[in-house]
């Protein structure tokens, strides 16, 4: 995930800002909710989502799993756009 504060991931802004809010949102509760899925970890580690961001509460262990997802997720937004 792009641009990290000591101990803080934090993901970059969506690069979806074309398509509808509603959208938007959609995207990001969808993809947060895959992330804590794919590592095996809760739903009440979801601090917050909205405005094309999320802040997701995450064991150091996670970190190297969540910045692959990251990078699969923001490969798969480029591809969207492009087309």
């Amino acid at each position: 995930m792009a641009g990290h504060a000591k101990g803080v991931l934090r993901a970059p802004p969506a690069k979806i800002a074309r398509r509808p809010v509603t959208v938007d949102h959609l995207v990001v509760r969808s993809a947060t909710r895959a992330l804590l899925a794919e590592l095996g970890l809760a739903r009440i580690l979801l601090g917050s989502c909205g405005g094309g961001q999320f802040l997701v509460v995450l064991p150091g262990e996670a970190r190297g799993a969540a910045e692959a997802f990251s990078r699969r997720l923001h490969a798969r937004c480029r591809i969207s756009s492009a087309t």
